[in-house]
């Protein structure tokens, strides 16, 4: 390296030092402030994820703008266990709606997923819920689900079950988006105390162990490893684009059965580009009864992720 090119490294990793001080600074009043909103302060940790080069952090701030993408799993504090409601028909025109369902005759298993509430929505979507108004906001099951509910559900009177869905109280939204100010808040401070900016800097790159190990204990509140864009999809690594007998090779290994499969292979020959929804509601309703050895919860966001990764998306 020539001395002409060490000194412009060493400015270019203190205008590096510079922007992350500031940043950290910044984000921090924002987030004491009552009037900044919280939108543009998590677009100003984006920054501070860019200068840091913490994928982790990256990740955690695009899920909470833009929302968290199918079958991802969700921070704890956006879990939730509420009870599940429903709508019933019956003749000449008899409806009764806010019905609670009872669970005695479903399995655990499904009595755990019906009961769980999994809020996916970024924070801009979850503020305009907040400002609407509403005290509640209904939020319905898949159609799949309230079908496959009928055999467990009777309502005298030749009622029928005709929608399934969560009450949201909007408390609910409003401690989340508090969770993120404060976990964001928790992370700005320990990397202060940390004193990352300053002695923390090596080459202009901040220690990653520690950044990453800020970003596990106070934003998802544990010490488990965080999971990233780079092995999110790890799983479905088996699945090659184009390639259907990859996808039955991995199906078939999370115990779906060969007539099933079968079914599978007819709905992709028969529209190739489209996302066979009917195969999925069947599947769906078999682990919900438990005649597919597969967690309720995860069963549709897998299949449609397996299916997409056929499609190489």
């Amino acid at each position: 390296m020539t001395a002409l090119a060490s000194v412009d490294a060493k400015i270019d990793r203190a205008v590096r030092r510079r922007i992350v001080v500031n940043l950290l600074d910044e984000i921090r009043t924002d987030l004491m402030s009552e009037t900044t909103t919280l939108p543009n302060t998590l677009r100003k940790a984006r920054v501070l994820a860019h200068e840091l080069e913490s994928q982790e952090l990256r990740d955690w701030v695009s899920n909470e703008l833009g929302g968290y993408p199918m079958g991802a799993v969700v921070p704890s504090y956006r879990q939730f266990s509420l009870p599940f409601y429903g709508t019933f028909h019956g003749p000449f025109g008899q409806r009764m709606t806010g019905q609670a369902i009872p669970t005695d005759n479903l399995p655990e298993e499904a009595k755990d997923f019906l009961n769980s509430l999994h809020v996916a929505e970024g924070i801009a979507a979850l503020g305009a819920l907040i400002e609407s108004g509403d005290k509640l906001h209904r939020r319905p099951l898949p159609v799949g689900i309230t079908l496959s509910l009928r055999s467990f559900v009777q309502m005298t009177g030749d009622m029928v079950l005709t929608e399934t869905y969560h009450q949201i109280p909007r408390y609910i939204f409003t401690g989340i988006l508090d969770n993120v100010r404060n976990r964001l808040l928790d992370f700005v401070l320990d990397l202060q105390e940390k004193e990352v900016t300053a002695e923390r800097l090596n080459n202009g790159d901040a220690d990653r162990e520690t950044v990453r190990n800020a970003v596990t204990v106070n934003i998802y509140g544990n010490n488990n490893v965080v999971a990233t864009g780079e092995n999110v999809h790890q799983e479905f690594s088996i699945i090659h684009e184009g390639d259907v007998d990859s996808l039955i090779d991995y199906l078939r290994a999370q115990n779906v059965s060969d007539e099933d499969l079968d079914e599978l292979k007819d709905a992709l020959a028969a529209e190739p580009n489209a996302m066979p929804n009917a195969w999925i509601e069947k599947m769906t309703t078999k682990a919900l009864r438990g005649a597919w050895q597969a967690g309720v919860a995860n069963a549709r966001s897998m299949l449609e992720q397996a299916i997409q990764k056929l499609w190489g998306s």
